[in-house]
């Protein structure tokens, strides 16, 4: 990832990325683990739903997932 915020360019290798964020998901993949026993659907929208490591996270999770439908399509 290369982003430039304040006027600072920040790269950061994709292991950096999931080792800073990683911890913030466990209370999330929790979540999703509960709603898999309930049977509900989920949908991803917005730009961490195009993150390597979130997606893995659903594969996991569910086994696998549709990214057919895009965030407009939902409104």
């Amino acid at each position: 990832i290369t982003t430039e915020f304040l006027d600072t360019t920040v790269s950061v290798q994709r292991d950096e990325f999931n080792n800073f964020v990683e911890s913030s998901l466990k209370p999330v993949i929790q979540i999703l683990e509960n709603m898999k026993k309930d049977d509900q659907l989920v949908y991803l929208t917005g730009g961490l739903s195009y993150t390597p490591l979130i997606r893995d996270s659903i594969k996991r999770v569910f086994g696998g997932f549709s990214n057919r439908i895009g965030a407009k399509q939902l409104l």
